[in-house]
């Protein structure tokens, strides 16, 4: 019995095949960018809550101006961070597949669908609530 093994793939790069293999790669990367700016704003909306405990612990003193100022710096930080979740998230919704068609495809839309809402009023709240806080302080 002869054993012959198959001629070897090449790939052609300059055909839509690269395209694909970029296309890939910036969904990928579209996907980091995505989830860690969503980990950038839920940092600076928890800092501006320990600046604002301890701003409400040194009441009176010239701290809480300088904790002031740091909690202004986070806020625009935080809400930069939702400008890149939502604009990475629009390309993630536009190249979004699911990979199991079937009967569970529609319940997992709507699940999806449940989950932005949540989190989108989540982002909201916080987000408001890290601007009282910041530009505020305690004492509203």
């Amino acid at each position: 019995m002869k054993l012959t093994c198959p001629p070897p793939q090449v790939v052609d790069r300059s055909t839509n095949n690269g395209n694909h293999f970029m296309k890939a790669w910036l969904i990928i990367i579209n996907n980091f960018v995505h989830d860690l700016f969503t980990g950038l704003w839920i940092s600076s909306v928890l800092v501006i809550y320990l600046l604002d405990k301890k701003s409400g612990l040194a009441q009176g003193t010239p701290l809480t101006a300088s904790l002031q100022e740091v909690m202004k710096v986070f806020f625009w930080l935080g809400l930069f961070s939702i400008l890149i979740i939502v604009v990475t998230g629009i390309i993630r919704l536009r190249e979004y597949k699911f990979q199991n068609r079937g009967a569970a495809e529609p319940l997992k839309k709507k699940i999806l669908i449940l989950k932005h809402i949540l989190l989108g009023a989540i982002f909201i709240g916080g987000t408001y609530w890290a601007y009282i806080r910041a530009f505020y302080g305690s004492y509203f």
